[in-house]
């Protein structure tokens, strides 16, 4: 990841791209992305992969708070060791996992990084909703207007 030149690394790095791309044909995406849509929209300076990682931590602490059941499968998919983890920890190795994946790709920012302005979290939560709802129905966790401008806040600084 660090090294931009090297071409095996970059080669398994598109090749996972396109995987995921046939992924995302075949199934659906969850509310994520209803999220990042209004972020990339009112700021076209943030690229929508730029958008989702900022969201990333604080989206998915939210939902392996309130429905840790799925979190432990990815959190081993992501090369996390389960085996000395208390039942109740292993969720949350999801999300050092996905940390320590944002840090090694040396992406640290936050929406307030890109000149969003806090007030635009509400306008960003109703927007998403109203262009994109359909995906809350089939987020593992029932996430209301109030949820969703926290995990916002949360992403925000």
């Amino acid at each position: 990841v660090k090294d931009g030149t090297n071409i095996q690394a970059r080669t398994k790095l598109a090749w996972a791209n396109t995987e995921a791309g046939i992924c995302e044909s075949l199934s659906r995406c969850i509310s994520l992305h209803s999220m990042e849509h209004p972020v990339s929209a009112y700021y076209p300076n943030v690229a929508h992969g730029c958008g989702l990682t900022i969201l990333s931590v604080s989206y998915f602490t939210y939902l392996a708070e309130r429905n840790p059941a799925r979190f432990p499968d990815l959190a081993g998919a992501m090369g996390e060791n389960l085996d000395d983890l208390p039942e109740k920890d292993r969720s949350m190795a999801f999300i050092t996992a996905l940390k320590e994946l944002i840090n090694n790709i040396g992406f640290e920012e936050k929406l307030s990084d890109f000149g969003i302005e806090q007030s635009q979290l509400i306008t960003f939560a109703e927007n998403s909703f109203y262009t994109m709802g359909s995906l809350y129905d089939i987020t593992p966790v029932k996430l209301t207007l109030d949820d969703v401008i926290a995990i916002y806040e949360n992403a925000y600084s």
